[in-house]
């Protein structure tokens, strides 16, 4: 975990909001289906747009993003990336949207009054009917986690106000950027605070250290960007709110420093020129094509 001196310079409890110029929501961002978006981000299929997902996928390995975008490897669904899509569905969209896309209620066994379980075949079969019908199936205890999770988040005075200051959810922008068509697609956003990113994890006391490990500050600065090409008077604040899955369910808010951001944005234009070379020249290197040394 960083220390804390290096911590303050990068992560600050939210403070007052920036404002900007804009006084309705801005017409370059819009709204699509998650299918839709993602069907042109270039991970499952030949799309031409540039998201922070496979910019992160190229800087932890080029060969890794050349196969994604070749369609020969693709991301599994894990199962915490699901309870992160219905905590997404449930805290930005509310509870009656994500009631129509997700149901955990399975068949009731009529000898006993009780769901049956989820590995029988009842529950089997509901499933796929449920599948057909366009919902996904989540278990029950993932609803009652994501619930909960859901409930610690508007208990928190500071991300109440953030997010009701930021009524645009799953607003998506596209633009030019650096010699690419780029991508996002912002949890939520508001005129006067900017963008608000929602995350899980697992112990909230580790989250600061988890925010370095996946590659937050990179793909919100590379949000930041596109923001501010597509809409330059924009507020270019940027938060984020993370509950934990575990413990005590804690939800807390970091607003991150410009200028870490600042730094995360020069980390990705490196690497989108890396990412040039690599197109122009057809080498797409795994990174452990020399011997390495293995220290202590």
């Amino acid at each position: 975990m960083p220390e804390e001196n290096t911590v303050q310079k990068q992560f600050n409890l939210a403070s007052q909001p920036c404002h900007d110029k804009i006084a309705t929501e801005p017409s370059a961002i819009f709204h699509e289906p998650e299918e839709s978006y993602h069907a042109q981000s270039g991970c499952n299929t030949q799309g031409k747009n540039l998201s922070s997902h496979l910019l992160s996928a190229f800087r932890s390995m080029p060969y890794k993003y050349q196969q994604m975008v070749s369609g020969n490897w693709h991301w599994s669904r894990s199962k915490a990336y699901l309870e992160g899509s219905v905590f997404h569905a449930y805290v930005l969209e509310g509870k009656l949207v994500c009631d129509e896309r997700y149901v955990s209620e399975g068949p009731v066994n009529p000898n006993t009054g009780l769901p049956f379980g989820i590995t029988t075949k009842k529950w089997t079969e509901w499933e796929a009917s449920m599948g057909a019908q366009g919902f996904t199936v989540i278990t029950p205890p993932t609803r009652n986690l994501v619930t909960k999770m859901a409930d610690s988040v508007s208990r928190h005075k500071e991300a109440s106000r953030i997010l009701n200051l930021s009524p645009i959810r799953e607003g998506v922008i596209r633009c030019k950027y650096n010699g690419f068509d780029c991508q996002t697609r912002m949890d939520a956003f508001g005129t006067t605070i900017g963008i608000v990113d929602l995350k899980s994890c697992a112990d909230i006391y580790w989250f600061q250290g988890d925010a370095h490990k996946y590659g937050y500050l990179n793909q919100l600065a590379f949000y930041r960007q596109i923001l501010r090409k597509a809409v330059p008077d924009a507020c270019d604040d940027v938060h984020i709110i993370a509950t934990e899955k575990s413990n005590m369910l804690t939800t807390g808010v970091w607003k991150l420093s410009h200028a870490a951001l600042d730094e995360a944005q020069e980390e990705n234009e490196m690497e989108m020129q890396n990412l040039s070379r690599c197109m122009q020249t057809g080498v797409w290197p795994t990174g452990y094509e020399n011997i390495r040394s293995l220290t202590a």
